[in-house]
């Protein structure tokens, strides 16, 4: 029972933000990035990915990723990323919509398809927590959402075209490896190298600058032959410690892109192998 222990604590806690990553943590519905943006070129190629929403190998694996793993600390993203995968595989555009605002009756419909644990922890979780016309979002064990036109723009398979598109790759697509561990241990345990390797804003978050400046050149080191590493996205690039990478990891591309939010700009650190 420790993932519905854990949940609870922090549906029950009235302010649980950090800037450091934890072993169970708040879950992100889906991406804040501008991921339209800027991952590319993925086509039949390996990719490693944040866990997180689970929005980043979505993408990939829409855009004909060959495999995609993920990697995360936080252990609740686990059922959550496995209950959205399966949605997706079962519903149509129009209901996964739906599902957003009413989970209950889709849930109900798939939940024999989950692993027992993930399965176990949402029958606790939709017991204890959900009515039967309410949001799996709705509690707080979840940030708070994008409206559904800003995820739209910022992710490829947010329209009914690509959606089914990627139904189709998630049928005949779904070996990847899939690590939860603290990202300064990932390196050592990754049993393959990568086309691409995407750390999300995980840099921007924490504070242990040299630590990371290891992680991200060892991480480095599980690239491919041109391979591509994106060790950093900034939200509007506000934070000062995106400097201290610049200064440090000198060969570093700076990509800027339309922000997730509208705001003007954020940027992505991209190391090329």
């Amino acid at each position: 029972m420790t993932l519905e222990k854990e949940a609870k604590a922090i549906i029950n806690k009235t302010n649980n933000q950090s800037l450091i990553f934890h072993e169970y943590d708040k879950i992100y519905p889906f991406t804040t990035e501008n991921i339209k943006s800027y991952m590319q070129d993925v086509c039949g190629k390996d990719i490693l990915v944040v866990g997180s929403s689970g929005d980043h190998k979505l993408n990939a694996l829409n855009l004909g990723a060959k495999t995609v793993d993920t990697f995360d600390v936080n252990h609740l993203t686990k059922p959550y990323i496995e209950l959205k995968e399966e949605i997706i595989k079962n519903f149509s555009y129009e209901e996964f919509l739906s599902f957003l605002n009413n989970s209950y009756q889709y849930y109900e419909l798939i939940k024999e398809k989950l692993s027992p644990k993930t399965k176990e922890f949402w029958d606790w979780y939709f017991k204890k927590y959900i009515t039967f016309n309410a949001s799996i979002y709705s509690t707080n064990l979840f940030h708070s959402s994008y409206s559904i036109e800003e995820y739209e723009k910022i992710n490829n398979y947010f329209n009914s075209s690509s959606y089914e598109s990627l139904k189709r790759h998630l049928s005949t697509r779904y070996n990847s490896t899939n690590y939860y561990t603290d990202i300064h241990d990932l390196p050592s345990l990754l049993t393959q190298n990568y086309d691409q390797i995407y750390l999300s804003n995980i840099i921007g978050s924490q504070a242990i600058y040299s630590k990371f400046l290891e992680t991200i050149l060892n991480l480095y080191s599980k690239l491919k032959p041109n391979g591509v590493l994106y060790y950093g996205y900034f939200y509007q690039a506000r934070d000062g410690m995106m400097e201290y990478y610049l200064k440090e990891l000198p060969s570093t591309e700076v990509k800027e892109i339309p922000s997730a939010k509208s705001y003007g700009t954020d940027k992505v650190l991209i190391l090329r192998k």
